[in-house]
């Protein structure tokens, strides 16, 4: 996989530095790059599997429809009955030109959005580090680190396995908002920029991201916590305000949450935390959709219990406004840095908990 990392200024810096110089390159040797890295392989690992292919095969055909049935009518430029070839262009693009990837403060329940743009491209020739920006909140990445970190430090089995487990979770959580991300910039794609995520089918809240969650999941990923978590500083994503260069204190701890399944009437069903591992270690073969335990619980049911949403997958209505401008002057930056990663060292640095990556830093 081969793609550009930047970490965003916060502070005083922040307001002294003009639009993308805003922004520097991420380090390859931080655990930030290393996370992020496997959990956007991850998630791209499962849109690259037969089952994700059809998925996306059958959202452009979805997409497609619906523009065409809308008052400002989307003219397709291509053939819907080469959709197959589409998907497949747009998967090989992705693993070889990924769009830039940044970390950078979000609304405190988004954990990744896309900034899609026009650019210059076409259905033949689509090139996703031109033409849009992948984003991910920074307290939450933070959280993802420093379950790696306290897995490193932890000498007890048990204690580690845990840990293990946790940190996981959050590549686990990461993966799903970058596949969600990339529905929205497959439908761009087809539309070449023209997109405005329109809804798909009768429900308003369905845009191509959630239609594909529903379509490979089950449903769509809620994250929740308890009452206490909620209130708890120490747990909730408002209290993390370090910088990336900062070392978060040692007892600072978060947990990613309870995560569930949606379905459209709104009833949440919890994903099996066993099936959350087995996809980690390989999400080719891993079978979708994932299965869950319990019954499921309507929102009565969850205010009864003080189980409240800290999270989604989604970025609806929620997410901070990216600058076009400081967006377009980044993606023409000469000396933004470029990195390859092979895709079984990804795999295999999900399966435990190691330091470093095998990367080659690519000449632009």
């Amino acid at each position: 996989m081969n793609a550009a990392y930047l970490t965003h200024t916060s502070g005083a810096d922040h307001r002294e530095r003009p639009g993308y110089q805003q922004y520097y390159p991420l380090p390859p040797d931080t655990e930030v790059f290393s996370s992020l890295a496997i959990a956007i392989h991850l998630g791209l690992e499962t849109l690259e599997t037969p089952s994700g292919r059809q998925a996306l095969h059958d959202l452009g055909h979805a997409f497609i429809a619906e523009r065409e049935e809308r008052p400002q009518r989307m003219i397709f430029a291509g053939s819907a009955a080469r959709m197959n070839r589409y998907v497949s262009h747009f998967l090989d693009r992705l693993r070889n030109y990924f769009p830039l990837v940044a970390v950078q403060k979000e609304n405190d329940a988004v954990i990744a959005s896309i900034s899609p743009g026009a650019g210059d491209t076409t259905l033949e020739d689509f090139y996703p580090e031109d033409v849009g920006m992948l984003t991910y909140n920074r307290d939450w990445v933070h959280a993802m680190v420093k379950a790696h970190e306290a897995c490193l430090r932890e000498t007890r089995p048990q204690e580690r396995q845990d840990l293990l487990e946790k940190w996981q979770h959050f590549l686990f959580i990461f993966a799903c908002a970058t596949l969600h991300q990339l529905a929205h910039l497959f439908t761009s794609y087809l539309s070449l920029g023209q997109s405005s995520f329109p809804p798909l089918g009768s429900n308003e809240a369905v845009i191509g991201g959630s239609w594909l969650e529903e379509r490979l999941y089950g449903g769509f990923l809620g994250i929740y916590a308890d009452a206490d978590q909620v209130r708890d500083p120490v747990c909730y994503p408002r209290a993390m305000t370090y910088p990336l260069s900062a070392t978060i204190p040692a007892d600072e701890t978060r947990q990613p949450g309870m995560l569930f399944l949606m379905d459209e009437d709104a009833v949440a069903h919890r994903i099996d935390p066993r099936a959350i591992a087995q996809f980690v270690n390989d999400p080719r073969q891993f079978k979708l959709p994932f299965p869950c335990v319990g019954p499921g619980m309507t929102l009565a049911e969850r205010k009864a219990l003080g189980i409240g949403r800290i999270g989604s997958t989604s970025t609806r209505g929620v997410a901070l406004p990216h600058n076009a401008r400081t967006m377009r002057e980044l993606i023409a930056a000469p000396e933004l840095p470029r990195y390859s990663v092979i895709g079984t060292a990804l795999r295999t640095r999900a399966t435990s908990a190691v330091q470093g990556l095998w990367i080659i830093k690519e000449d632009r």
